[in-house]
């Protein structure tokens, strides 16, 4: 029988989420689903981002991603999760800390 190693808890703190072209009455909610998003996406078994680390970065290059018109702020934190991850991802193969900021636009 093998010892299955559970795998550590996820805590995201997002400090500053920088986004044009967005209601600022959408600020919040669109936050929160950014959060709930990555949050799921670093806990699910297969991602291998940053791995048995704790990891702490000042900023993050997304880069831009697509939402449609009229989108809600659910579809529109899943595509910036997505954004997010994807910036993630290239910081890890490169070996470099992410820079830049993560800046969407609505299109």
């Amino acid at each position: 029988m093998g010892v299955k190693h559970a795998k550590p808890p996820v805590h995201l703190h997002i400090e500053e989420l920088v986004l044009h072209g967005f209601s600022p009455g959408d600020r919040l909610a669109i936050g929160d689903a950014v959060e709930r998003e990555l949050a799921r996406i670093i806990a699910e078994p297969g991602w291998r981002g940053f791995p048995d680390r704790s990891l702490a970065l000042e900023r993050i290059d997304a880069g831009s991603f697509p939402v449609a018109r009229g989108a809600r702020a659910p579809a529109v934190g899943t595509s910036i999760a997505r954004a997010v991850q994807g910036g993630l991802e290239r910081s890890r193969r490169s070996g470099a800390p992410a820079r830049g900021r993560g800046q969407g636009h609505r299109g």
